[in-house]
């Protein structure tokens, strides 16, 4: 709904047993090329509206250093480390999300479904999330947003 569906998703809504999407959490992994930090707010589109969150935490993943006896065998053994490439290449971001609603086109409303693994995810617009974080687009500009540069705050 808020959304722009024109853009390019910043990522996929992903189901780990350790983190399965809930209605309060949920994380994605980032796409290489998308220009994500922590404080910024997404939208995972639905048939009921919205869900929006907001980017509390993002980490770095990699399958060749899931196991630490990995560079202890380097150490003891001499074995060579893989090229940066190579271990740029395996890298995944993932992104931690807390839900704080459902936008259905008018207003927030309290979390109530997770977003279905798979599911893409989309930074905010800047109108819906004026409206989520209940700020005037009228009255004194006091700053902007932290997490989103091109949402002004104003008193209402």
């Amino acid at each position: 709904m808020g959304a722009d569906r024109s853009l390019r998703p910043v990522g996929v809504v992903i189901s780990r047993a350790n983190f399965p999407p809930s209605h309060l959490a949920f994380e994605f992994q980032v796409s290489r090329e998308a220009e994500l930090k922590v404080g910024d707010y997404v939208e995972v589109p639905g048939d009921r509206g919205g869900i929006v969150g907001k980017v509390y935490e993002i980490v770095a993943h990699s399958s060749y250093f899931s196991d630490p006896e990995v560079v202890r065998d380097h150490e003891v053994f001499g074995m060579a480390m893989p090229s940066w490439a190579q271990l740029s290449s395996e890298e995944v971001l993932v992104a931690r999300v807390r839900v704080v609603g459902v936008y259905d086109g008018e207003g927030l409303e309290p979390p109530s479904v997770p977003p279905s693994p798979g599911e893409k995810v989309f930074l905010i617009n800047k109108d819906i999330l004026r409206c989520v974080l209940g700020l005037s687009a009228d009255g004194a500009f006091l700053g902007l947003s932290w997490g989103s540069e091109e949402v002004e705050v104003r008193p209402t």
